[in-house]
Formats: structure tokens, C-alpha cells, sequence
């Protein structure tokens, strides 16, 4: 009898591993469907303007196909427009998730998982690609859960299906960030979800409560910790004796060049001094030959950014040596670096992405901003600061049609709307220009501002953000008064680097629509105890006010809601300046970036409607808070 109960016990045993066996068979035929292609829909290398329905504003129709899971199969030859979009060499597979997961008052379903994890690498991972996408979101979970949870929350941005998921999200998330922070050293994956939010960060009304700045310092500060900046050295930062495996080795550079892009752009967009000053490492990635195989789009990212940062350190160096910047030797240094940028272009080559030709026009912004600096515009610095417009008005149009295909600004990284908002503040500076307005096509600048507009304020993810405050700080600015056709534009804020533009733009609003005070200057201490919204929320010393600029305030400009906010117009320009011809002018307006092979300046034609931009009254603006830390000093400009 003990014998049969053995054999007994033994089929048993063997019927219950058959089971387990079937089951296991059955869940990885139902992985199958979970394959997700992760390039980018094909694109037509030809470019033609949007038509009405597309450039309709306030709301664009942007109507392209919505990117989703598809079955893996074999793909065709790639034609060359499909070789100028991001590609990843490795398609995602993803198992489905098995268990629920719960954060602070939000739980996910398996189905809700496994549906925002396709979103995020279907979506919003082929931008940069720097997150390994293999295994479970149960494995994601149990090796990082802030990397889990920050997937969900970016995949959650714009979800049609649960449109509060992000609300619901925000805090506890950020409290789970913050909770990992102390907890060092940090992981890989710790560090990825770190960047991540970087690049996608949550929405927030003021610059002064963003965070990313500070994220930043504590992701690239976190791989230094664990030697990411020396991975062939890695051992030498660890207690025990370790070498990075191949696959190893790429993922820890693919980490620290995805932290040093997120942290050039978000320095280069709030004015400070990069976090990146040397970098041997970054050195070796730049090399000719992609010495750390990284993907085509992640590896020209890294040279466009490190362009960036270089002349971004010179600024700020003789800025330390200086009162102030655009003095002396600056007529020597931007020139050099206008050589450079040449020959960056000439090394980025043919297969340049669509999208990081954005980013290429954005890096000539941002060098060439440095020429409003100029207390004496020459004739050199004059062609350049022209150049900086076009390239403006490219930045736009290209952000267009890259979200007309592949929602570049929706679900993109905010490198990209970065650089839109800059692209509209510099459009804006020219615009309203009465020096510079003589050389350029008025009406094609006002189009173009349009639409920037429009697209900024697409942008937006909630009611009152930050992105959708600026949207009507730039609408508002532009019933300002149009500046002296014999004064040369310059800059009050000197002191922000790259992002003077940006920061000088916010003042010009807060000293004519934001409510501050006339004439004098605000301490810290008043601001904060002042009773008015947008006083408090300043909190800074603030000066250069004007009669003119008080009096502007005084009118009370409103924004007619049924006209377009680029055709409200303060009166008749009266211009002593000679009236050049129309080969004169157009050769003006054509220099840019047609000598970087970039676009054709031939074809720009756009249809607008009357529907304007509704709601942009001054009664909008009450409260809004957005923040600067730096003091205009009037004595300057």
C-alpha cells in the first residue's frame, strides 16, 4: 500500500508540472500580440505647408495616425525618408503583466498596465531611446517601482482612456521620487526614471516650483556615485572588484549621455551654468566613429548638445570675468563658433533626423541669441541676429509638421518645446522691433507667430500650466507698444545666458500686464506680503519701469477674441531708415539656414482663417505666477 501511495503521489506530481507547463505555453502565446514596432510612422521626405484644417487656430487638427502595438513582421528596404527618422535597431517585447499595482490612492489593472507600458514605448520612447524595453512591467516593478510608475505617469500625459490618470498620479509619484533620492547609491534604473521625469516632467503653473533643475543635479550627481561617468573605470567607484559586461557597458553610457542631454537642455532653458563641464567620457562618444554604439538619433543628440554646452561655458566663464556679458571679446568668440557650427552640420550628415534638425536650428538659436547682447549692433552681428529670426520661424514650421506626424510636441521630450518657446520669444523680439521690422516679410512673421502660438499652447497639459500661461503672455506682449524704429533691440536681462531671451520676455509682460510696480523697486520682503497675486509670486527685486511701460499698463490692452493675435497692430510704423528694394530685402530674408542645407525657404505659404485665438482677455493674466531670480538693472541697455 505505501508503494501505490508513492506512485500515486508521483503522477500527481508529474500531472501538476504538465499543468504548470500548459500555463506557461499558453502565457507566451498570448505575449505574442505584445510585440511592439517602435519606429515612427513613414514619413514623406517632401514638405508642404499645413493646410487650413491643420493650421486652424486656436486648436491645430493635427490628425496624424496614432502610433499603437502592432505584430512584429519583416520590414521592407527603408527609403531615405525613413532613414531620417528616429530609429531603434531593437524592438520591444513585452510580456503582458500578471499582478495589479497600487501607489498611494491609484490602483492599475494588469490590462491598464500592460496598454500604458505599449503607449510609453510606442509613443514616447522612440524620441530617445535609452530604456531597455524586455521582460514584464512585473519585473519593472519589482527591480525599480519609481521607473515603473514614472512609465505610467508619462504613458498617462494625453491618454484618452483615462484622462485623470496623471492628475491622480502627480503627487504620489513625485513623493516616491523623493522618497528614492536619499536612498543611495541609486541604481541604473533609479536613474533612468529620474531622467525620464527630466524629459517629461509633471506640469507645474511656475518656473519657481519646477523641480527638474534640481532633479538634474541629483541624476548626474547619482551616476557619478556609481561611476557611470568612467565605465571602463567603473570598479574603481565600487567596494567590490566588478567589470561591466558588453551589454552592461552600453546601457551605463547610453544612461550618462541621456543625463547629460536632459541636463544641457534644462540648464540652456532656465539660464544657469551647465552641470557638465569636462567630460572625457562624452568625448569618446563624440568621436567620428559612435565609439559607444549608441543609436544614430541618441549619438548626433550628443554632439548638438555638447556644441551647445561649449559655447554655453564660454558665455558663462566670461560672464564670472565680466559685469556683463556681449563686451570686448565677443565679437571674436561667436564668429568662431558660427565656424563650428558649420562644421557640425557637416559632421552630422545626411542621415540627420527630421526631429533633430529641430534641435541643430534650436542650438543656432541659442548661439546666435548671443548677438543681442551687442551694445553696438554691426553690420556682421546685424546679419547674424537675422539669421537667429529665420531660424526661428523654421523652428516653427518644423515643429509643426513634425506633430502633424509623429506628435513631436505632444508626446515628444520637452527638449523640443523648449526650443519652440524660444523660437516664439526670438520671433517676437524681431516682430515688434521697429529697427529690424524693415528688413523682414511682416506678414510671413506674423503667421509664423501664430501658429507658434497655437502649438505652444497645444502644448499644454493642464488648465493653467505653465506652458499654457506663456501661450497668452506671448499673445498678450504682442499688443505692446512696437519699439522706436532707430533703437536697436536689446536685452534688460543679461544675466541668464542662453535663456536671456526667454527671461527677458517675462519681465517685459510682468512690468506691463503683470501687475508690478511703476518706478520702483520691490524687496523680497514686500513681495511676499503684498496683497496682490502676481506681486507675491514674484518675490524679487524688480526695476527699469518707464513712463512708457506705465502708461501701456494703464490702458489696459485687451486681445480682441475673434482676430488673429499677430494682426493687432498699435498704428502706423513711422520709419526714417532709407526703403531697401525687394532684392535688398529678400536677400535679408533668406539668409538662415539655407546655407546649412536645411530647408527651402520657397515654399512657405500658409492659409489662415479668422478664428483667432478666443479668451486671451487681460483678465486672464490675474495671479499668474510665473517666476524669475534675476533684478533688472536699469542702468544697463
Amino acid at each position: 500500500m505505501p508503494v501505490l501511495g508513492d506512485a500515486c503521489r508521483g503522477i500527481s506530481d508529474e500531472t501538476r508540472k504538465l499543468r504548470e507547463l500548459a500555463e506557461e505555453v499558453e502565457r507566451l502565446r498570448a505575449a505574442q500580440p505584445h510585440v511592439v514596432n517602435i519606429s515612427p510612422p513613414t514619413l514623406d521626405d517632401s514638405y508642404s505647408p499645413p493646410n487650413r484644417e491643420e493650421a486652424n487656430c486656436p486648436d491645430l487638427a493635427i490628425n496624424g495616425p496614432r502610433i499603437g502595438p502592432v505584430v512584429s513582421h519583416p520590414s521592407p528596404a527603408l527609403t531615405d525618408s525613413q532613414l531620417r527618422e528616429p530609429q531603434v535597431a531593437a524592438q520591444v517585447q513585452l510580456l503582458p503583466a500578471v499582478n495589479p499595482q497600487t501607489l498611494g490612492n491609484v490602483t492599475v489593472t494588469p490590462s491598464q498596465i500592460d496598454r500604458l507600458f505599449q503607449t510609453f514605448f510606442s509613443q514616447y520612447h522612440p524620441f530617445l531611446p535609452f530604456v531597455e524595453g524586455s521582460g514584464s512591467p512585473d519585473d519593472y516593478h519589482a527591480k525599480s517601482p519609481l521607473l515603473f510608475w514614472t512609465i505610467i505617469a508619462i504613458a498617462s500625459r494625453r491618454d484618452e482612456e483615462e484622462p485623470t490618470m496623471l492628475t491622480s498620479l502627480s503627487q504620489a509619484v513625485q513623493d516616491l521620487l523623493w522618497q528614492t533620492v536619499p536612498k543611495v547609491p541609486h541604481s541604473r534604473l533609479e536613474l533612468k526614471a529620474m531622467i525620464l521625469i527630466c524629459l517629461w516632467p509633471f506640469p507645474t503653473s511656475s518656473m519657481s516650483t519646477d523641480p527638474s533643475f534640481i532633479l538634474a543635479s541629483v541624476a548626474k550627481t547619482g551616476a557619478m556615485h556609481i561611476g557611470l561617468h568612467k565605465p571602463y573605470f567603473a570598479q574603481d567607484f565600487s567596494r567590490v572588484k566588478f567589470r561591466f559586461s558588453p551589454e552592461e557597458l552600453r546601457d551605463a553610457l547610453l544612461v550618462w549621455s541621456a543625463c547629460f542631454i536632459a541636463a544641457e537642455n534644462i540648464t540652456s532653458y532656465v539660464g544657469q551654468f551647465p552641470l557638465f563641464v569636462t567630460d572625457a567620457t562624452l568625448d569618446m562618444i563624440c568621436t567620428s566613429d559612435n565609439h559607444g554604439n549608441l543609436p544614430l538619433e541618441i549619438y548626433h543628440m550628443v554632439l548638438i548638445t555638447r556644441f551647445c554646452n561649449r559655447f554655453h561655458r564660454v558665455m558663462a566663464s566670461r560672464e564670472r570675468r565680466m559685469a556683463s556679458l556681449g563686451e570686448n571679446d565677443s565679437g571674436v568668440l561667436l564668429p568662431l563658433y558660427e565656424s563650428e557650427l558649420k562644421d557640425l552640420r557637416f559632421t552630422l550628415g545626411p542621415d540627420l533626423s527630421k526631429t533633430n534638425e529641430i534641435l541643430f536650428l534650436y542650438a543656432t538659436l541659442q548661439l546666435r541669441s548671443y548677438y543681442l547682447l551687442e551694445r553696438s549692433h554691426q553690420g556682421a552681428h546685424k546679419e547674424f541676429i537675422l539669421k537667429a529670426y529665420r531660424a526661428s520661424l523654421n523652428v516653427i514650421w518644423k515643429c509643426q509638421e513634425r506633430e502633424v506626424h509623429s506628435k513631436l510636441l505632444t508626446c515628444g521630450p520637452e527638449i523640443f518645446i523648449h526650443g519652440l518657446c524660444a523660437a516664439c520669444s526670438f520671433a517676437l523680439k524681431i516682430l515688434r522691433s521697429g529697427y529690424y521690422s524693415q528688413f523682414i516679410d511682416m506678414d510671413e512673421g506674423r503667421k509664423a507667430f501664430n501658429l507658434g502660438v497655437c502649438l505652444v499652447k497645444k502644448c499644454s497639459i493642464e488648465d493653467n500650466d505653465l506652458l499654457g500661461r506663456y501661450s497668452k503672455i506671448l499673445a498678450q506682449l504682442w499688443g505692446a507698444t512696437t519699439e522706436p524704429t532707430a533703437v536697436q533691440p536689446e536685452l534688460k536681462v543679461r544675466s541668464r545666458l542662453g535663456a536671456n531671451l526667454l527671461h527677458d520676455t517675462l519681465w517685459k509682460w510682468r512690468e506691463n500686464f503683470g501687475g508690478q510696480p511703476c518706478g520702483r523697486t520691490v524687496t523680497a520682503s514686500q513681495g511676499e506680503n503684498s496683497g496682490s497675486p502676481s506681486s507675491a509670486s514674484l518675490g524679487i527685486a524688480a526695476g527699469g519701469n518707464t513712463h512708457s511701460t506705465c502708461t501701456e499698463r494703464a490702458r489696459e490692452q485687451n486681445l480682441e477674441p475673434d482676430i488673429l493675435i499677430a494682426q493687432i497692430d498699435t498704428g502706423p510704423k513711422v520709419s526714417n531708415a532709407p526703403v531697401l528694394s525687394r532684392s535688398t530685402s529678400t536677400w535679408l530674408e533668406e539668409i538662415g539656414e539655407m546655407d546649412m542645407g536645411l530647408v527651402d525657404e520657397s515654399n512657405n505659404h500658409w492659409l489662415w482663417n479668422q478664428s483667432g485665438i478666443s479668451t486671451l482677455m487681460a483678465a486672464d493674466f490675474d495671479g499668474m505666477e510665473l517666476h524669475s531670480d534675476y533684478i533688472f538693472n536699469t542702468q544697463r541697455g
